[in-house]
């Protein structure tokens, strides 16, 4: 360097031998300033490595790993051995089994068998009781689905369900009377309901049957009257009486009103029925229609025959 400086001096002059050797002493200062700086910065980032490692806590147990910038008596003094004589060992939480878990208490819950059994004002129980048959037809023949009766009594007010049937259709074997006075809806069930009537502990339980709703119409029935013999029931609709008695024996009869007030109980063959499948109570309805078949020519209530007109049928007692 310094024989560069000699001929660069030589060819610039005093001046340019000054501007270079002023031009290399500050390359050399910069150099030397630059290597002290990476010397710096080495240093620093290892001392700064060592103190951003953070010991983590030996547990007992733990098998001590050398750590860089940790000497071995830092690693040692948290081995379990060194920290044993001054701190107590951690007694171990019990874990509870499946065994020692507390059981929830069960809640015992009542069976059938302990429950209270219902009873009747006459001292029966759901086991005392008795199944009562009714069916309905038209002014003959002819079963009515679709029709259901109201029926109270002790401890009982209630609506059976709709008689059966998808159809109106006429009862077999029977006899040829209209309206007829035995039913069958023991192989015949268009038509038929029944009920479960309590049977009395002692006398006799009497209960009242009545029609709720009738038979919805069909054909030339628009619709159907709740009593027997027109198309107006002025004195209210047919009744039956059931009559059970502590034996468990049954007998009913069924009051009718025709629309003169004129009276009737079915069945008058005979003093009554026993409400079993084989001899259900009989209710009849009598078919109303457009108006075209009256009774007595005045055109009220009484006037929607569906057939002959019966000796009966006036309601207002004006029949000419």
């Amino acid at each position: 360097m310094y024989k560069r400086l000699l001929s660069i001096r030589q060819v610039y002059g005093e001046r340019g031998y000054l501007l270079q050797k002023r031009h290399w002493l500050r390359t050399i200062i910069s150099l030397v300033a630059i290597l002290t700086s990476l010397v710096l910065i080495s240093g620093c980032g290892s001392d700064n490595q060592a103190a951003d490692v953070i010991p983590t806590p030996a547990r007992v147990g733990d098998i001590p790993t050398a750590t860089p910038g940790i000497t071995p008596s830092a690693t040692v003094a948290l081995t379990p051995a060194a920290t044993s004589a001054s701190l107590p060992m951690p007694t171990p939480v019990p874990v509870p089994t499946r065994a020692t878990t507390a059981q929830q208490p069960s809640i015992p819950v009542p069976t059938k068998a302990g429950a209270a059994q219902p009873t009747t004002a006459t001292g029966s129980t759901d086991r005392d009781i008795v199944t009562v048959w009714i069916q309905v037809t038209d002014s003959c023949k002819q079963a009515l689905p679709g029709g259901t009766f109201t029926v109270t009594g002790p401890g009982v007010n209630m609506t059976t369900a709709p008689t059966s049937g998808a159809g109106h259709l006429t009862i077999p074997n029977t006899e040829g009377v209209c309206p007829i006075q035995q039913g069958n809806c023991s192989t015949f069930f268009v038509g038929c309901t029944s009920v479960n009537l309590h049977v009395p502990s002692s006398g006799t339980a009497i209960y009242k049957i009545t029609i709720a709703r009738t038979a919805p119409g069909f054909g030339t029935n628009l619709s159907f009257a709740v009593c027997e013999g027109g198309s107006a029931c002025p004195h209210g609709p047919e009744v039956a009486t059931v009559r059970i008695a502590s034996s468990g024996s049954v007998s009913a009869t069924t009051l009718n009103y025709y629309p003169d007030g004129v009276s009737v109980t079915w069945p008058t063959n005979k003093s009554a029925y026993s409400a079993a499948s084989s001899d259900p109570i009989m209710f009849h309805e009598f078919g109303i229609g457009d108006g075209s078949i009256q009774c007595d020519g005045d055109h009220d209530a009484d006037d929607y025959l569906t057939g002959t007109p019966g000796q009966h049928c006036d309601s207002d007692g004006d029949k000419n």
